[in-house]
């Protein structure tokens, strides 16, 4: 049986919600982390413009230092989510910086994109 449990509905949510359930469930197997909403992409939208390695939700970082701690005591656990928004290369860089230096190992991030068309509605714009 795989065990999956959701740690967040929301940005917004309680970033301490996820290791909670990480501690209540021993063996969970996934834990999925839901962070966007139309509203969402668009302060990650505002942010990314401002700066062009923003775009996803930076608490994330906090929430993945929470769960550092089972990880480190042998838990297997893996983390899916859509927190890296309108930048997951990004969001995934600073994920796999985190978690190789707190971890002391080489950590694997896959990385869903390629789904901004922004450059093609430009491109066809003229």
């Amino acid at each position: 049986m795989i065990k999956i449990g959701n740690g967040q509905g929301f940005w917004g949510d309680s970033a301490l919600a996820p290791a909670q359930l990480v501690k209540r469930v021993p063996d969970l197997d996934y834990l999925t982390l839901e962070y966007l909403a139309e509203v969402s992409l668009s302060i990650m939208a505002i942010q990314k413009q401002k700066n062009p390695d923003l775009g996803y939700a930076r608490d994330f970082i906090e929430t993945l230092q929470e769960l550092i701690p089972y990880w480190e005591k042998g838990k297997k656990f893996k983390v899916i989510t859509n927190a890296g928004g309108l930048n997951p290369q990004s969001c995934a860089r600073d994920c796999i910086e985190l978690l190789e230096d707190r971890l002391s190992r080489p950590i694997k991030v896959g990385v869903v994109f390629g789904d901004d068309v922004l450059k093609v509605i430009d491109d066809s714009s003229h």
